[in-house]
């Protein structure tokens, strides 16, 4: 639901910039943010990497089906009279045949920073783990 906000405040911000990026202002916006987040946490605490790698991967996923559901158009939207974002953007750009093909990429890199933030938070805890163990192991003797 946070993904669907976020989502719908971009088209608001970047319609400013005319109609094209207004439509593809839902989901850059949807990315911009939980990237965001990796540098604003990451800066003051490496562990909130994996969190925020994977917000920002599952928020890519996301956009991901929203694309490859342009020339279907399964996905309910928000409203009825609504217009699918993606299906409005690949159709203006001639590039609709390739959709499933850019959902695919898309897809990918999301679950590539998915599995990427599970990587890191598993080091991460690993490395706690093995700290813990030290310390208690030095305690003892």
């Amino acid at each position: 639901m946070v993904d669907l906000f976020i989502h719908e405040t971009g088209h608001l911000i970047f319609s400013i910039f005319g109609r094209f990026i207004g439509f593809l202002g839902g989901s850059l916006f949807q990315i911009i943010i939980p990237f965001s987040a990796v540098i604003v946490f990451g800066r003051s605490s490496l562990k909130s990497i994996p969190f925020t790698f994977y917000w920002t991967g599952q928020s890519i996923v996301n956009v991901s089906i929203y694309v490859g559901d342009a020339p279907f158009q399964r996905l309910q939207l928000i409203s009825r009279g609504a217009i699918h974002d993606w299906r409005w953007i690949l159709n203006y750009t001639g590039m609709m045949d390739y959709a499933e093909d850019i959902a695919f990429i898309i897809n990918a890199t999301g679950l590539l920073l998915c599995c990427t933030g599970i990587g890191i938070g598993i080091y991460f805890t690993v490395k706690d783990c093995l700290a813990l163990s030290s310390h208690a192991s030095k305690a003892v003797h």
